[in-house]
This record gives structure tokens, C-alpha cells and sequence, in this order.
């Protein structure tokens, strides 16, 4: 069985590649580059986590619902859902208002999962149905 011959790393040449991998500096670049990923992914994850569940979040979005019982979206195609969501209408990741009542809107499941996947698709995060 023949081996395949080494070739030079294109990053750096002075290093020779192990039959068609990638050279020792050029890995331990990338464990780290998804490394730091994984980390900020984590990050974001928990910053969620903790606004979601702090109390103001969960006061005013009972409040909400209460006051908005329908779903705005199937209201405006003209069906009729009970709403069991509260929405963002600006994306906090886009610089929407946390806790103000002008940037939420009531939402059915359906409603905002469609909603969530296609800001996930424009943001380039969306992974067929899991979200990282």
C-alpha cells in the first residue's frame, strides 16, 4: 500500500502536512477557534436563562398575556388562537427593549416558533430545528 506524499501547510509552508490533515499549529488554531465558540455560545444561553427568568420578565409577561389573551399574528390573518407566548417584536440581539410593553407582542406557539426560526435564518444561526 502506498502512502500519500506529505505536502506543505498553506498557512505555513515551513511545515509539512500529514497525508492530507491539516499541520499541528493549524489544529490547535482551530480546537481553540471552536473552543472560544462553544464558550460564547454558553455565554449567551445563560445571559437568556437569567433575563427570562428574573421576576420583572415573568410579571410583565403575565401581565401581558392577560391584557393580550389572542395571538397578534393569527389576528391579523384572521383566525383566532389563544396566545400563549410573549414575543419581542425587535430581537433583544438587535437592540430591542427588554421590558417595555411596546416591544411585545402575544403569540400562539406556532406563531413564534415560525417567528423565532425565520430571525434565526437572517441572523445565520438557524440549524434545522435545534438552536446553538
Amino acid at each position: 500500500m502506498t502512502r500519500a506524499p506529505m505536502h506543505p501547510c498553506p498557512h505555513h509552508p515551513v511545515i509539512l502536512l500529514a497525508r492530507g490533515g491539516i499541520c499541528p499549529r493549524c489544529l490547535s488554531y482551530k480546537r481553540d477557534q471552536e473552543r472560544h465558540r462553544s464558550q460564547r455560545r454558553r455565554a449567551d444561553r445563560a445571559d437568556r436563562w437569567h433575563f427570562y427568568n428574573s421576576m420583572p420578565w415573568r410579571k410583565l409577561r403575565a401581565w401581558f398575556l392577560q391584557q393580550h389573551p389572542l395571538c397578534a399574528e393569527c389576528q391579523r390573518s384572521g383566525r383566532v388562537a389563544a396566545a400563549e407566548q410573549v414575543d419581542h417584536v425587535i430581537p433583544l440581539a438587535e437592540g430591542g427593549a427588554a421590558l417595555d410593553s411596546a416591544n411585545l407582542q402575544a403569540l400562539c406557539m406556532s406563531c413564534h416558533s415560525a417567528k423565532t426560526a425565520r430571525e434565526l435564518h437572517r441572523q445565520g444561526k438557524f440549524s434545522g430545528g435545534r438552536r446553538y
